[in-house]
């Protein structure tokens, strides 16, 4: 019998009940399996790491093998596993580690607490030793023949707050794979029960993207550590998420949406020590330290502005057309026509302007015209006091000089080039004559919008194939600005009508874009917003025939594309020569849902270029 009163003082432990509290408590997940698949697989890649370095294998022999069954799931790598002083010192032991290296993923000595305290019991196999979950505090650890690596068998894991592998084994299988398609694993393969999955994203150039352009300054970066951040397209209806990774694996992912257009990585590299106060991410890694929240809330705000933008930018070289050798009177006649004026007015501001104004765009405050009259005057005082005119005053100016008067016209609109192509020279003349017209229909639509009172945006011109318009922000002068763009290049040339009906199609939608915020990209509010702005501007198509008209806007664009008689188009459709029954034909063969198009349309004309736009992107 133990004598108490002289038992000298000791802290003990019911060491399986600890371990089950440590993984539920540390992890905010509580898919426990596949958290122990996480760690499993960065503590294989380490081990794999080092047995190269040992010379124990060659760097291609590198395997993790994963097997997933309704009673248990089995991570197996050819590392170099542990010795039984490892097994004692380290594994056994919370909070021990063995990595000290600065390539390795791990480092907290938490990890085995969700790997062992997962679910009912384990089975380690490593080297020549092999214990269960049963012998801790019974037995001392066994022998066997020698394996290279380590064999982690894990029985009735947790897949939920309530559930188990036995009820829910699908989900596990899913949240492992999507951990493993979404890492890069560099040249180890990872199988899952046998399969060689591939991964999600494939890394170029192109896909990379600079902090700076979310917005994240250098100060937001810990010291010693190095932010990869890469942008992947997705037109697809699925959920989109921000993965989070480090080294390459992934540590957690966050909720864009499902109606984003991009997929966004987010890669860390440090030589922190994981037990520093500066290293990035929480001790379960999943999430970054608070101070650190910074960069996923930059990410995640700059992708809800504007997602295409970001995802665009490798494809587009952009040119910003300024407009300070405009004439004031026609400044003032495009401000004047901003809101609340008739249509007929803007009709004739664009035959007033078509000459050589930029336009200013957008539902821009009256103020811009008194700005505009303030700058001329500016101006004119200069010339008089050196006694020269008004136009050779500007020419001598240097661009800083005139950056000082503050020029509210400058950088009114913006075209973005395919790089992938040799761009085309644009001539600036005909780009305006384009721009002017484009942006008087964007200003007449809107002015019928009560969603797009008071909102600033500006024209612009995109000239990639097969894109048939844009709503993207640009900085300029460090502010953010939305410029709504058409494609001249991609504009159908037919009758004024049908090249009018076409643009105030493509304005509805754009616009959409524009007052949903391009986070929504083609969900049900942006569609249900582009159909009422059209609706709401049906009693404009004749006024808006009339600005193409009084804009020369075919001719123009006939000598954009160089072609004297345009009539095809990119998808190498005659649209013109097909009677309303030949359109209906082909609609139906390419699936379009024609009596929705029918209920919705009764204006003949109408219905037949929303059947045209859909045929579009059905081929498209």
């Amino acid at each position: 019998m133990i004598d108490y009163t002289t038992k000298v003082a000791e802290l003990t432990a019911d060491v399986k009940t600890i371990w089950k509290l440590q993984c539920q408590n540390l992890y905010n997940s509580k898919n426990l399996g596949a958290l122990a698949a996480r760690e499993c697989i960065q503590n294989s890649l380490d081990a794999i790491k080092k047995a190269v370095k040992l010379g124990q294998i060659s760097p291609l022999e590198g395997r993790i093998d994963i097997d997933i069954t309704s009673d248990k799931m089995v991570i197996e790598d050819n590392g170099c596993g542990m010795d039984i002083r490892t097994l004692h010192e380290k594994f056994l032991n919370l909070g021990g580690t063995t990595k000290g290296d600065e390539d390795n993923v791990g480092g907290f000595g938490l990890a085995k607490a969700v790997i062992l305290g997962c679910g009912s019991g384990f089975k380690i196999e490593t080297q020549d030793n092999v214990f269960t979950s049963e012998d801790l505090g019974k037995n001392p650890i066994q022998k066997q023949s020698y394996r290279q690596g380590t064999r982690i068998t894990l029985y009735d894991v947790q897949v939920d707050k309530d559930t188990t592998i036995k009820t829910n084994t699908d989900r596990l299988l899913y949240a492992v794979l999507d951990y493993v398609c979404s890492s890069d694993t560099e040249f180890v393969p990872i199988r899952v029960n046998g399969k060689l999955y591939v991964p999600y994203f494939e890394f170029s150039n192109k896909t990379r993207r600079s902090p700076a352009q979310f917005d994240i300054s250098s100060s937001m970066i810990p010291d010693k550590t190095k932010l990869k951040i890469h942008v992947f397209k997705d037109k697809s209806n699925s959920s989109k998420y921000l993965y989070i990774r480090l080294r390459g694996l992934t540590q957690f992912k966050q909720y864009l949406g499902w109606n984003a257009n991009c997929n966004i990585v987010l890669d860390f590299q440090t030589k922190l020590d994981p037990r520093s106060s500066d290293y990035p991410f929480s001790t379960n890694r999943e999430g970054l330290k608070a101070q650190y929240q910074g960069i996923l809330e930059a990410i995640r705000d700059k992708v809800a502005k504007s997602p295409l933008s970001i995802s665009s930018e490798d494809e587009y070289r952009e040119t910003l057309y300024d407009n300070i050798n405009g004439s004031i009177e026609q400044a003032r006649a495009i401000t004047a026509s901003v809101s609340g004026t008739s249509t007929v007015q803007v009709v004739n501001d664009v035959s007033k302007v078509i000459d050589g104004i930029i336009p200013q765009g957008g539902c821009t405050s009256p103020s811009v015209a008194d700005r505009a009259k303030q700058y001329n005057e500016q101006l004119e005082d200069m010339a008089k006091e050196q006694g020269i005119t008004k136009s050779q005053l500007v020419k001598q100016m240097s661009l800083d000089s005139i950056k000082k008067l503050d020029n509210p016209l400058e950088y009114s609109w913006i075209v973005w080039e395919d790089k992938s192509t040799t761009p085309r020279k644009l001539p600036k003349s005909k780009t305006v004559e384009c721009v002017v017209v484009w942006d008087s229909i964007l200003r007449l639509m809107a002015s019928n919008f009560a969603d797009l009172n008071n909102k600033v945006f500006y024209p612009g011109l995109v000239t990639k194939k097969d894109t048939l318009g844009l709503c993207v922000q640009k900085p300029v002068n460090g502010q953010g600005r939305t410029y709504i763009m058409m494609n001249p290049l991609e504009t159908p040339v037919e009758s004024d009508s049908q090249t009018a009906l076409y643009l105030m199609g493509l304005a509805a939608h754009e616009l959409a874009h524009f007052v949903c915020g391009c986070y929504e990209a083609h969900g049900e509010t942006w569609a249900y917003t582009r159909e009422s702005i059209m609706n709401s501007n049906l009693s404009q198509l004749d006024n808006i025939i009339k600005v193409v008209k009084a804009g020369r806007l075919r001719k123009t664009l006939n000598k954009l594309a160089n072609v004297p008689n345009h009539k095809s188009n990119s998808y190498g459709i005659d649209f013109t020569s097909m009677t309303m029954k030949d359109i209906v034909v082909m609609a139906e063969q390419y699936s379009v849902d024609i009596q929705s198009y029918q209920e919705k349309y009764t204006n003949e004309s109408i219905l037949r270029m929303r059947l045209i736009m859909a045929i579009k992107r059905q081929i498209s």
